[in-house]
């Protein structure tokens, strides 16, 4: 069976780090931006979708959330899983964030490096390669697969701005993160919900020969009430991540970057790019998930 590795359970210090800060009003270019209301009131990612959404993804797999006791994070000097400093605030956290986080799994506490984020946004960033680890070390015996999904924004290298999410193929496991894919960041991280997937093949890029597979597809006013309302904007969000899931998933399967269709299994470098992809494999993967199951 295949695991899904379930962080729900952080400690109350741990949420500022997921909290975003993000301005509202038009900008200069005359593209609203979300309402301060609008942006409080977007529900994030229920985990529980995301596991419903694998299973219905990669069918004929088991999905399921690590049993209890889930993992949590903690002050890494102390050890407790309650608040650090008295909650604090994602602008006390900036400023002077602790080097070092601890998360509590079922067997022991590991360390996790942090630093300040370089987007005003976020409160702090954690290390990625200090996820990662801990995903392999707590990859249950009957499981192929384990996605580790974290709140936080993260971060890989010293010369990393971020990172979404990322997979070990070879060691079967997968971090991804909610931070980045958050609606109410796409105006300042440049993402164009008008050209996203399914409008990412408009006319005025491609011509009409191209958009013939696309043209039984609705696509969205990004200008509507509709579009920009708080349900819309929770279930833009919870896709978003549902697709870097199945990505990172299907590379742990040991699929690559596809070069051949337009598909989930691209490879991006922006999150713009990322945001024009499909959520579907392409006819090459497709076989290959059917051939495995």
């Amino acid at each position: 069976p295949q695991h899904y590795g379930d962080e729900s359970s952080v400690a109350d210090f741990g949420q500022p780090w997921a909290d975003t800060a993000v301005s509202s009003g038009t900008e200069s270019s005359g593209r609203h931006i979300d309402s301060e209301e609008i942006r409080r009131s977007i529900a994030k990612p229920n985990e529980q979708d995301v596991v419903d959404y694998l299973s219905a993804f990669y069918q004929g797999l088991s999905v399921k959330s690590l049993p209890p006791p889930h993992l949590c994070f903690t002050s890494w000097d102390s050890g407790a899983s309650t608040a650090l400093e008295a909650n604090p605030t994602p602008k006390a956290l900036s400023a002077s964030p602790p080097p070092f986080i601890g998360l509590n799994t079922p067997t022991e506490r590991v360390r996790i490096r942090t630093r300040s984020s370089p987007h005003s946004a976020f409160a702090g960033q954690l290390n990625f390669d200090d996820l990662l680890d801990t995903a392999i070390s707590i990859l249950p015996d009957d499981a192929y697969a384990l996605l580790l999904l974290v709140k936080p924004d993260l971060y890989e290298s010293a010369d990393d701005e971020f990172v979404c999410g990322r997979a070990y193929g070879g060691s079967r496991v997968a971090v991804v993160s909610t931070a980045r894919h958050d609606p109410s960041l796409d105006w300042e991280q440049d993402v164009e919900r008008e050209h996203a997937w399914p409008a990412s093949h408009c006319e005025a890029t491609f011509t009409p020969l191209s958009l013939l597979a696309h043209t039984a597809l609705p696509l969205p006013d990004p200008s509507s009430s509709s579009s920009s309302s708080s349900t819309a904007l929770s279930n833009l969000w919870l896709a978003r991540l549902c697709r870097t899931a199945s990505h990172e998933l299907g590379q742990c399967f040991g699929i690559e970057h596809c070069v051949y269709y337009a598909s989930c299994m691209q490879g991006n470098a922006t999150l713009a790019e990322d945001a024009r992809q499909p959520r579907y494999l392409c006819p090459v993967d497709l076989a290959k998930v059917l051939s495995a199951t």
